[in-house]
């Protein structure tokens, strides 16, 4: 990932097609998956360690760091759900949306659904 939050990927490379989270293109990732579809968001925020990281020595300071760390799974999941929703047509949330979002994506994976095509 890119300072400009740009995924550059040198290696394998492939396009998900028949929605499943444990998808990889990489050989190489086939036994732990650590790089696959599902886990993106948990590789994007180890990422963002890195760069904390790397940004820390000129800063000299980690709670401004620490916090912005912390709140990413957060911010990542209702992003997540509120560009799904919209997906569907949905603007106003609700308690069950996530429940919705789950045995969607669970429908998508056993009917072997292209994700592009049923959005």
């Amino acid at each position: 990932m890119s300072i400009h939050g740009i995924t550059i990927d040198y290696g394998p490379y492939g396009w998900l097609e028949n929605y499943d989270p444990n998808w990889t293109p990489n050989t190489t990732d086939s036994q732990n998956r650590r790089y696959r579809f599902g886990n993106q968001p948990q590789v994007a925020q180890w990422n963002l360690y890195q760069l904390a990281n790397a940004l820390y020595p000129l800063l000299n300071e980690a709670k401004p760091l620490e916090d912005i760390l912390e709140s990413f799974i957060n911010t990542f999941d209702s992003d997540y759900k509120e560009m799904f929703l919209s997906k569907l047509g949905i603007f106003t949330s609700t308690e069950t949306d996530s429940g919705l979002i789950t045995d969607l994506e669970e429908n998508l994976q056993l009917s072997e659904t292209d994700m592009t095509i049923f959005f």
